[in-house]
């Protein structure tokens, strides 16, 4: 009978896990920011429609297969944002030019990003949220 209980116990954690994972991703999905999760080596793990549209692309998948690097109206702020992230963690209200990728014009946001760390410190991924500040 215990054992049966226990089940049943994990059983309801893994259903409530279950929904505030769908939850979460509804919220990304749906926000009204331009939301992504990147890696340090300039991949797009994830963006939500936002993201593709603030940025010029005809689709998320379209977002999906460009280097980050490309984003960047100038590659040197790409790179002083993956380094500043991986000292300080977090970054919150940095002010940031990406470029549209359908017409090149500058795009001025605002951009908010929580690092993840592997086991030794090193920045394996984040997740970050921008707003157009104009």
């Amino acid at each position: 009978m215990e054992w049966a209980q226990d089940l049943a116990h994990r059983i309801a954690l893994a259903l409530e896990h279950a929904r505030l994972f769908d939850n979460a991703r509804e919220l990304f999905e749906q926000s009204a920011s331009a939301n992504w999760v990147g890696t340090p080596d300039g991949r797009i793990l994830a963006c939500n429609q936002m993201f593709a549209q603030l940025l010029g692309f005809a689709s998320i998948a379209d977002a999906m297969t460009t280097p980050a690097l490309l984003l960047y109206e100038d590659t040197e702020e790409a790179r002083s944002f993956a380094g500043e992230l991986s000292a300080r963690r977090r970054i919150a209200g940095r002010e940031t030019t990406f470029k549209r990728h359908d017409d090149g014009r500058p795009v001025y946001a605002l951009v908010n990003a929580v690092g993840e760390f592997d086991d030794a410190g090193r920045l394996s991924k984040f997740t970050g949220f921008m707003v157009d500040s104009q």
